[in-house]
This record gives C-alpha cells, sequence and structure tokens, in this order.
C-alpha cells in the first residue's frame, strides 16, 4: 500500500437511515455495474460462439452473470471496508463512510449473488451456475486476501476473469467443450 494514500481509520459509524432509491442507488455503484457488465458480455460472447441463440436461455445468462458478479463486488467491499477506510480514495465507498451497514451489505451481496445462482441453474444449466459460483468464490475467498499478500492475486484473477466466457458456452452446448476451453484460454491469456 502506498503510505500517502493512506489516511487514519475513522472510527465505525452506524449506517444512515437512507430511503430505498438511496439505497439501490448505492447498491449498483457498489455492483461495480461496468465490471459487471463486462463478465456479462463475455458471458453472452461465449454463449453466441458456442451456437447459442438468442431468447431466455440467453437473457438468463446475462442476467445471472450480472447477478453473479454484482455480488462479488458487493462481498469484496465487505471484506475489504477497514481498509477502504484507510485510503482517501476510497473511503468515501457506501461501507467505510457507514452510509451501507456491513451486516446490511453482507445480507443483500449473498442474496444477490445466490439468486444469480438459482437463475442460472433453473434457466440456463447447472454447470453454467457451478462455474458462476467458482467466480464468485475464487473472487471472493481468495483474489480478494491474496491480493494484499502475494502477487499470485494476478493468476487468480485471471481465472475469475475469464470463467465468464466458459460459463457463456457451456449455457450454449450444455457442457464444457474445446470452444469454451479455447475461449477461456485466450482470455485468461489476454
Amino acid at each position: 500500500m502506498v503510505r500517502s494514500h493512506a489516511v487514519d481509520a475513522a472510527p465505525p459509524v452506524a449506517a444512515v437511515a437512507l430511503g430505498l432509491p438511496a439505497r439501490v442507488s448505492l447498491y449498483l455503484e457498489m455492483s461495480k455495474p461496468r465490471l459487471s457488465l463486462l463478465a456479462v458480455a463475455s458471458a453472452v460472447v461465449g454463449y453466441l460462439l458456442a451456437g447459442g441463440e438468442p431468447g431466455v436461455p440467453m437473457l438468463a445468462l446475462g442476467v445471472g452473470s450480472f447477478l453473479m458478479s454484482a455480488g462479488s463486488s458487493l462481498l469484496n467491499q465487505v471484506l475489504e471496508r477497514e481498509h477502504d477506510a484507510r485510503m482517501v480514495r476510497t473511503r468515501g465507498r457506501a461501507l467505510p463512510s457507514g452510509r451501507i451497514s456491513p451486516e446490511e451489505a453482507l445480507g443483500v451481496g449473498i442474496l444477490t449473488g445466490l439468486t444469480g445462482a438459482v437463475l442460472l441453474a433453473q434457466l440456463v444449466h447447472p454447470l453454467t451456475a457451478a462455474l458462476g459460483v467458482a467466480v464468485l468464490t475464487g473472487y471472493v475467498l481468495l483474489y480478494t486476501p491474496l491480493k494484499r499478500r502475494t502477487s499470485l492475486n494476478t493468476f487468480v484473477g485471471a481465472v475469475v476473469g475469464a470463467l465468464p466466457v466458459a460459463m457463456g458456452t457451456v449455457a450454449a452446448a450444455g457442457k464444457a467443450e474445446e470452444v469454451g476451453a479455447a475461449l477461456f484460454a485466450i482470455q485468461f491469456l489476454w
């Protein structure tokens, strides 16, 4: 961590009472929508390249992938809140600033990820959902803690970042195939 960006951590602040529109806005911000939409784009491109056709499965793949990615981002921010409170760039985020409580964010993160996994399992394919769970758990339980300890987090991040394209190919084919492995390898190495 660069010392020039660190500040003394503020004492925990009780979550501010916010109305529903403000809460939804904060959660959307915390879901990192640009990053989540990149995961959706990767999954949909994989789906189409593997021969999938537009329709309900493709739509469910997009929504489920977005929810899984958003849940990952929310849970990541729950784990990072103390570090975020010490950095000028991140201390104004919803959790370090006390606008959202860690307990609430944890619940919403779990619910969001779980909803995405159920949607993928029910409307797309169970293996697609399993890959989505691998993305979420890999990002939250491996990448997040490793990034402060070792550069190996880059490898974990590359695997997690390349899995959505494989999710898409599995969604189209109903199983893991060579095209999915090739697309995964391309995205992983990129």
